[in-house]
């Protein structure tokens, strides 16, 4: 096999799979020799392989996973891609979940190396408590919990982020599991006034507040939502935390204890990640978690934003394109649509032309495509078969996210310049379009078996969305929901809540692939987060699972 590891990335995924075994077997030695090769091409490992074949080779060759945490100690960079590539195994074989599992000592291995590396604290805590949950009908969870309150005396951090993370992730109805989680307040508690006792402090201001890299937050707030979630579950005895809610000193000042610190959020700490004002990002979340679910609504782009923007380097189509891979529609139709692409496409992402112009340029190019569609023999119920032909198009995330969204009734606002019956389709195969998805678009329109160019009357383009009449009812129904996660990919997408009255709080999020370097001066100006390169929903997952 050669050592040039560029060569295996642009294999076909079925010859890949000869090579899996051989690459696993390299990982330690690209971690210690070649750490920038591991930067970049660790996802390429992962995603030609079969994670079956990756998963079973790890149980045989525990001893690799022990390498790369061991070879971590004298490469802090690369302490991300040991945890992703875990986290990546994990979530999506069973086995591999059940064999950590059951292994305490890996598990306390992992806890060892995680203790001076506060940043990857809470990333690694939610691989912790993905693999517990799987374990808890094997009576597993507890013994991970047990095993992790014994950390606790050497990291204040590590309990804190696991209480803070149970409060959002713990949602199994498991007596012996709920014990534990009691018995690992208790614990910690007890650690707090043992610290206290030694050092001569007051007890009740120590138990009040932890203190993590200088900031105070109040670990009682933590205490009681876990344990009023826990009363909601089952039936269980009442619990003293008499110790836990100890008097607040009024003379003197206190910090508020829901708010968020840029810690709580180790995504935002990556390389691709881009932050205009860190100080008012923070204002804008805290603003946002302090509102609630009740108050919160999601307005998103689709094609680029809640699909990919690139597969292994190869260009994800758009939702119109996605729509071209229908068979019924002739070529004459195809060729006419290709030519449109390219005249405007690289008017759309050029980052020099003027918005102004743009917006003329897209506005040309929707009327043109709806003239192509009229007089066009069309059956829809070819749309369902294509968007199945698309099967890892939406980003690594999304269908959980939608779902987490969902379980917090927090609306969803697909906002599209896109064909809306591909939109509608590739979600309803993907299983997240749910009752609070609404998606705004263009849909295509019918006259007996022809199609008839689109339903609505202002066409829908990317540089346009604020002023979309349909989009503008819409909103109004969700004007009581004054505060917004918004996600896009170009500059437009940026605009879409301009014509929504009394926003208390927005927060955007950029995702920017193509013509990086001319374009990230003007994301970072409509933009409080630019992702560029990122195919994935972790950093709006990671933010929306401390708010929700």
């Amino acid at each position: 096999m050669s050592d040039n590891i560029d060569e295996v990335v642009v294999v076909e995924i079925a010859t890949a799979k000869k090579y899996v075994k051989t690459l696993i077997s390299k990982l330690p030695d690209m971690i210690n020799d070649k750490p920038e090769v591991m930067m970049r091409r660790y996802k390429h490992v992962l995603t030609m392989s079969e994670n079956t074949i990756m998963a079973n080779y790890f149980v045989n060759h525990p001893n690799i996973l022990q390498e790369m945490l061991n070879a971590v100690n004298s490469k802090p960079d690369v302490v991300e891609i040991v945890i992703c590539i875990i986290n990546n195994v994990c979530s999506k074989d069973e086995t591999m979940i059940l064999i950590i599992g059951n292994d305490l000592s890996f598990v306390s291995s992992i806890l060892s190396h995680l203790e001076s590396k506060h940043e990857l604290l809470q990333l690694s805590v939610l691989i912790f408590l993905k693999v517990a949950v799987h374990t808890i009908r094997n009576n597993c969870a507890p013994s991970w919990l047990r095993c992790a309150s014994g950390h606790l005396k050497k990291n204040e951090s590590l309990g804190r982020s696991i209480l803070v993370i149970l409060e959002f992730e713990f949602t199994e109805s498991n007596e012996k599991l709920i014990e534990t989680v009691i018995d690992l307040i208790k614990e910690m508690a007890e650690t707090k006034l043992n610290r206290s006792a030694d050092d001569n402090s007051n007890q009740s201001n120590f138990l009040e507040k932890i203190h993590v890299n200088g900031v105070s937050i109040n670990i009682n707030d933590v205490i009681y939502k876990i344990t009023t979630r826990c009363k909601q579950m089952v039936e269980w005895k009442q619990v003293d935390f008499e110790l836990l809610e100890p008097p607040r000193d009024s003379a003197s000042p206190t910090t508020m204890s829901n708010e968020f610190t840029i810690d709580e959020f180790p995504a935002l700490r990556s390389r691709h990640v881009y932050i205009r004002d860190e100080v008012a990002l923070l204002k804008t979340i805290n603003a946002i978690q302090q509102g609630g679910a009740n108050n919160l609504q999601i307005v998103t782009d689709f094609d680029l934003t809640v699909t990919k923007q690139h597969i292994d380097g190869r260009d994800v189509l758009s939702s119109f394109g996605m729509f071209r891979k229908c068979k019924q529609l002739p070529q004459q139709y195809l060729d006419e649509a290709k030519h449109l692409y390219n005249k405007y496409r690289p008017m759309e992402i050029d980052p020099d032309m003027p918005v102004n112009k743009k917006a003329d340029a897209m506005r040309d190019w929707m009327t043109s495509a709806q003239d192509l569609l009229k007089g066009i023999e069309f059956d829809p119920h070819e749309l369902e078969e294509v968007a199945q032909a698309f099967e890892n198009i939406l980003r690594d995330g999304t269908e959980e996210l939608f779902q987490k969204l969902y379980n917090a009734r927090v609306p969803i606002v697909v906002f599209s310049a896109g064909l809306g019956d591909i939109v509608e389709a590739v979600l309803r195969y993907h299983n997240a379009l749910f009752d609070n998805v609404k998606v705004i678009s263009n849909f295509l329109k019918y006259n007996g078996n022809q199609l008839d160019g689109f339903k609505n009357d202002v066409l829908i383009h990317v540089y346009n969305k604020n002023e979309c009449a349909l989009a503008e009812h819409y909103l109004k129904l969700l004007q009581k929901r004054h505060n917004v996660l918004l996600m896009g990919d170009t500059i437009g997408d940026a605009n879409m809540v301009e014509g929504l009255k009394d926003t208390k709080a927005v927060l955007k999020i950029g995702f920017l692939y193509d013509h990086v370097e001319a374009s990230l001066d003007s994301f970072m100006e409509k933009f409080d987060i630019v992702l560029v390169d990122d195919q994935t929903m972790r950093v709006p997952m990671e933010i929306l699972q401390n708010i929700l």
